[in-house]
């Protein structure tokens, strides 16, 4: 009997080294593969993030900027330039919010908002001083829901 157990001992001594190198090589693959998945959801969320920063910023500015076109009478050429810094805003905010949609198809800005936002910005009867009481809450509430729409993600 110890013959046979000696043959024995042998094959598996010899077919051991062959099992380490096939182990070994599926654990880098899966390591690899789970590395890169790793890698692309946190660069994926690093730059989805940056883009919700920037249209946060963006939202306000244009509160920002309503406030200073509010505090004082203007006249006709500033409220022009006022005007085309809002719709500049607006169509970056627009840009952003379709940049975000692409990368996570859950974040997106509804239509009916975009416009409520761009009648909000750009209706002249609202730039002057004795408006600002109606001017300001409208413009920060559709803020607060274009910033509902878009959450950072962080896992």
């Amino acid at each position: 009997m110890v013959p046979e157990t000696i043959t024995t001992v042998d094959k598996v001594l010899k077919f051991l080294p062959f099992a380490s190198l096939i182990v070994t090589i599926i654990g880098w693959n899966m390591s690899s593969y789970l590395s890169g998945r790793n890698t692309f959801k946190n660069s994926k969320n690093t730059e989805l993030n940056r883009l919700i920063d920037a249209l946060y910023k963006n939202l306000d500015d244009i509160y920002n900027e309503m406030i200073q076109l509010v505090t004082v009478e203007l006249d006709e050429h500033k409220k022009t330039v006022s005007y085309h810094k809002f719709i500049g805003l607006i169509q970056n905010i627009k840009f952003l919010s379709d940049t975000i949609n692409k990368l996570d198809s859950s974040q997106t800005l509804t239509p009916d908002l975009f416009s409520e936002l761009r009648q909000a910005c750009t209706d002249d009867r609202r730039y002057s001083p004795t408006k600002i009481g109606v001017a300001l809450p409208e413009l920060r509430e559709i803020q607060e829901k274009i910033k509902k729409a878009f959450n950072k993600k962080f896992d």
